[in-house]
């Protein structure tokens, strides 16, 4: 698929993949890093936080654009 992006002029490519942090070997599956990432609900316990952010390193270089949101429901 080509997208259209207003940040950059020239057309591009979206791929979507399914992550699970525990069992995905991220040097084999993702060797490259990636312009965006996108998620959406995918921290449901606080616990999960670092291993989030050990992926997110991982895909993602200074350039890289990371939109995330969750909402917060175990307010313990």
């Amino acid at each position: 698929n080509e997208l259209s992006s207003p940040f950059t002029k020239t057309p591009g490519t979206i791929s979507i993949k399914k992550l699970d942090w525990k069992e995905t070997d991220l040097e084999k599956e993702f060797p490259n890093k990636f312009s965006y990432i996108l998620g959406s609900d995918i921290v449901y316990q606080m616990e999960y936080i670092e291993s989030l952010v050990k992926v997110l390193n991982h895909l993602s270089d200074i350039n890289t654009i990371i939109l995330i949101c969750w909402e917060i429901r175990d307010q313990k």
